[in-house]
C-alpha cells in the first residue's frame, strides 16, 4: 500500500496519510524501523496490518525536478 509521508512528500501528491485508513483496521501493528524478517515459524496466525517506518535511505536521496 502506498501512503502519504508528510516529512518526505509534498502535500499535492493526492496520497493520503495513512492513519485514516489504519483506524478502520484491526489487528494494526506500528513497525519502528523500515524492515523485518520473516519466517514460517513466527509468522502470525491471524492477519495483522503492519506499518513500516521509512527507509532513512528514503530522506537521503535527491530530489528531482518537476
Amino acid at each position: 500500500m502506498h501512503y502519504q509521508i508528510p516529512e518526505l512528500m509534498a502535500d499535492d501528491t493526492g496520497l493520503e496519510p495513512p492513519e485514516g485508513w489504519l483506524a478502520t483496521q484491526f489487528n494494526v501493528k506500528r513497525l519502528y524501523g523500515p524492515a523485518a524478517e520473516f519466517s514460517a515459524q513466527t509468522l502470525p496466525t491471524q492477519t495483522e496490518v503492519w506499518l513500516f517506518q521509512p527507509s532513512p535511505l528514503s530522506f537521503a536521496s535527491p530530489l528531482t525536478p518537476k
